[in-house]
């Protein structure tokens, strides 16, 4: 099996009393703004790596792109991975194993329609993901905040 990322991009993030993570307000694709320039004062993105339990991650880093400009970047390094991993539930059925890491972009402005790409190198291997599109709402369409 390759390993694979999946990202997903929401207005806000919560973490419950039951150990539950809840996203609010997730985008699908794209984010539709009523005008450019728009300020969002929180915009989140979970972002997953998986791959076969015998073919552990070591090092990896996530980066998201604005157009051109890189807005944050997450390197988790062995350490890291491993101390996460050994805090992880084992499921010795499950043949896979994810790594999440989570970016919170407070507050952000779009100065114009734009590509947030999520960039993902493991182990020097590049690994495609999705990214949003910030996008003009068509003439006539209300936008709710």
């Amino acid at each position: 099996m390759s390993r694979f990322a999946y990202s997903i991009f929401c207005d806000d993030i919560r973490h419950e009393v039951n150990g539950k993570t809840s996203l609010m307000g997730v985008y699908q694709g794209s984010l539709l703004l009523q005008e450019f320039p728009a300020m969002l004062p929180k915009l989140c993105v979970v972002m997953h790596v998986v791959s076969h339990r015998d073919n552990l991650v070591k090092n990896i880093t996530f980066k998201g792109i604005l157009d051109d400009s890189e807005i944050f970047a997450i390197t988790l390094d062995e350490a890291q991975l491993q101390a996460g991993a050994e805090m992880a539930v084992d499921l010795p059925n499950i043949q896979t194993k994810q790594i999440q890491a989570i970016g919170l972009l407070t507050p952000i402005t779009f100065e114009k329609p734009c590509s947030l790409k999520i960039l993902i190198e493991a182990d020097g291997e590049p690994i495609d993901c999705a990214g949003l599109e910030i996008m003009e709402a068509p003439s006539g369409m209300q936008i709710i905040s």
